[in-house]
């Protein structure tokens, strides 16, 4: 007998399919998996991810780890803006502001 070594992940969702740039509906490529019990990965980071899963109905907080297959600015572009969102949203959530001592 065989043994099964699928596991289930949880959420995966491809939150743009690629391109050189964002276009509207289009948005390059990212992929996000979400498991109850598990990190939360976001792979590639291009420019307009923080949009593209604000369409989806989700918030960027709970990203554990960003992931990149290589460093073409289509990959990693969004990251600088993903990572300013990650922080309003943490903030949003009512996380403690180490900013003032907390």
């Amino acid at each position: 007998m065989e043994k099964d070594y699928r596991v289930n992940v949880g959420i995966k969702a491809l939150l743009g399919t690629g391109g050189m740039m964002p276009l509207p509906k289009r948005w390059l490529y990212e992929a996000l998996w979400r498991a109850a019990t598990a990190p939360v990965f976001l792979i590639e980071c291009g420019e307009g991810t923080q949009i593209a899963m604000r369409e989806k109905g989700w918030s960027p907080y709970p990203i554990d780890t960003i992931c990149f297959t290589h460093y073409h600015a289509d990959h990693i572009s969004g990251t600088s803006g993903m990572l300013l969102s990650m922080g309003n949203a943490e903030e949003q959530a009512g996380s403690p502001d180490w900013s003032q001592g907390a």
